[in-house]
């Protein structure tokens, strides 16, 4: 039995030497790509970018290509052919310069602003869940101020539909709840969801009304929601100041009411 064992030994360690020696190689190429720029292009536009204006990017073709070009001109290897190399490519090279061009230029910061104004003036709704009753208005990131926000970064802050943080004005809140009642009339439950920048953070508040009931939001961890309920006509007719009402929060043997949370993907922009 021991003669057997040494002789498996030398084909055993063969084996793991040449399982070693081709996880060495170089990785098989990808698919043939025919317009490798358009490629690019197109990988950009989908991009997941990380950042809080993503969903504000500018998907111009001609914008996109000219950045592509210069990553292209700057790097030794030029352009890959292939889908593994335009991957790395993209990744490496033209989404960080695509994201700096972005964020630090003047025309970059300017299409972010007009684009989240857009999202401000005619934002998308939906109804999210299977029975028809949650309907929600997304503004996302609302325009505002370009301001630092960290030593390297910038964001819109002090956003103009915000009275006293976190709480959007009367008539923002008011418009918001006709847009909810003519897209989605069958809706129960409206939900108004929106961010800002605050120092460095980036907030996010989820307000939910119900008719003629107690209101809630959702920011960060916290779950306020108003000591009395509020009345719908009073909501609709921009009456109501959310920063001047009483506000509570739950504690052992305290409860409030329920918020309901939307699914945080971030509803596409109406075209």
């Amino acid at each position: 039995m021991f003669s057997r064992l040494k002789t498996l030994e030398p084909l055993a360690a063969a084996i793991l030497a040449l399982a070693v020696l081709s996880g060495c190689g170089k990785p098989a190429p990808g698919e043939p790509v025919a317009d490798p720029r358009a490629y690019c292009i197109e990988a950009v536009q989908k991009a997941d970018l990380r950042a809080w204006w993503g969903i504000y990017r500018n998907p111009d073709p001609e914008y996109i290509g000219a950045i592509v070009d210069e990553a292209a001109e700057k790097d030794r290897k030029g352009m890959p052919a292939e889908t593994r190399g335009l991957d790395r490519f993209v990744q490496n090279r033209v989404v960080p310069k695509y994201k700096l061009r972005m964020e630090e230029s003047d025309e970059g910061k300017a299409f972010i602003l007009a684009r989240a104004q857009e999202r401000y003036d005619d934002p998308p709704t939906r109804v999210w869940d299977k029975n028809g009753r949650f309907a929600l208005l997304d503004y996302h990131v609302l325009p505002g101020t370009w301001k630092t926000v960290s030593r390297t970064s910038e964001g819109l802050k002090d956003p103009p539909a915000v009275a006293r943080l976190p709480f959007l004005k009367p008539a923002v809140l008011a418009r918001s709840l006709e847009l909810l009642m003519a897209a989605h009339p069958e809706a129960k439950v409206y939900q108004v969801r929106y961010a800002f920048h605050f120092g460095s953070e980036l907030k996010t508040v989820i307000m939910e009304i119900v008719p003629d009931a107690q209101l809630v939001y959702r920011e960060g961890g916290r779950t306020p929601f108003t000591a009395k309920p509020m009345a719908w006509k009073d909501l609709l007719a921009g009456r109501v100041d959310l920063e001047k009402l009483d506000w509570d929060e739950e504690m052992e043997g305290y409860d409030g009411p329920d918020i309901h949370l939307p699914p945080r993907e971030i509803l596409p922009l109406t075209d």
